[in-house]
């Protein structure tokens, strides 16, 4: 039984090809890419023309008119074979601060590894754009963090905007903080709090915290005993697309604390770190 992050995937590419294959046999209704709604949208290309769909479980697909040139640029450059290769799809994300969009191709036997693109708009100007190549397990995160912020990631660095003004607050250069030369997602940030990334080269998540994000550790090692710990670190990081190095997935971030689902336990780990199992990791406030 495929797992949920396979589920997601093959979700993602059927609302992107229901898009496709529908736009010429429906009805069109247009609106301005400047008077887009707040919200997420799965976004399709079709004879050259783009169009949104609110959910999956809508069917109504709407034109968008008066494209901006920076976004017809920013497609142009980097999704020339987009409308001929399907296996692309596309998140738009409007927000009060801008526009966020987000482009992925997972490919590879199995589809192991990705190219993701994202750009943010304001005003329909590129304010930024960044690109990540890699193995397809890390890049779940949605590129916009709830609450007065945005961010965009390269892989290596963390870039946070004013949303209403475009400025750039903060730029934050990950390898610098985990010490490692890697490809990282960013999966949870709270600025004063905590930064919780994923490794692409161990397959790991990586935590710092602290009001200078100086103090790192390493979940899973938090959770399972050192057989466990041996067992994950000698498996290889990336298989079939399901996250194996530490076998985690972030289920929820609450007050104080990092919320993991234990989807793949190591081959040597214990009854006790069964599939399934949950496992809270308490913040420590006494460093925000």
């Amino acid at each position: 039984m495929k797992d949920r992050r396979t589920r997601r995937f093959i979700a993602a590419i059927l609302a992107a090809a229901t898009i496709i294959s529908a736009c010429t046999a429906t009805s069109e209704r247009s609106i301005s890419f400047d008077s887009l709604p707040d919200g997420t949208y799965t976004f399709g290309i079709s004879e050259n023309k783009w169009y949104i769909q609110k959910s999956s479980r809508s069917n109504e697909l709407i034109l968008i008119r008066d494209l901006p040139q920076d976004v017809e640029s920013f497609f142009q450059d980097g999704f020339r074979v987009a409308e001929e290769d399907p296996s692309w799809t596309y998140q738009l994300y409007s927000t009060q601060g801008g526009t966020i969009l987000h482009g992925s191709k997972a490919f590879g036997v199995p589809k192991i590894n990705s190219v993701d693109r994202t750009g943010y708009f304001m005003n329909g100007k590129l304010v930024k754009s960044g690109e990540v190549r890699g193995a397809y397990r890390k890049r779940e995160q949605k590129d916009v963090l709830a609450g007065s912020e945005l961010f965009l990631l390269d892989g290596t660095r963390l870039f946070i905007y004013n949303p209403d003004t475009g400025e750039l607050k903060k730029e934050i250069d990950l390898a610098e903080i985990f010490g490692e030369n890697d490809t990282y997602s960013v999966d949870s940030y709270i600025e004063g709090s905590h930064l919780l990334v994923g490794s692409q080269n161990r397959d790991v998540y990586l935590l710092a915290q602290g009001g200078n994000l100086q103090q790192v550790t390493e979940p899973y090692k938090e959770f399972f005993d050192a057989k466990c710990q041996q067992s994950i670190e000698a498996r290889p990081s990336i298989m079939a697309g399901v996250p194996t190095g530490d076998g985690l997935k972030l289920l929820t971030q609450l007050a104080g604390e990092l919320r993991f689902e234990l989807v793949n336990p190591g081959p040597s780990c214990a009854p006790s770190y069964a599939k399934g199992s949950e496992w809270t990791l308490k913040l420590d406030q006494s460093t925000s």
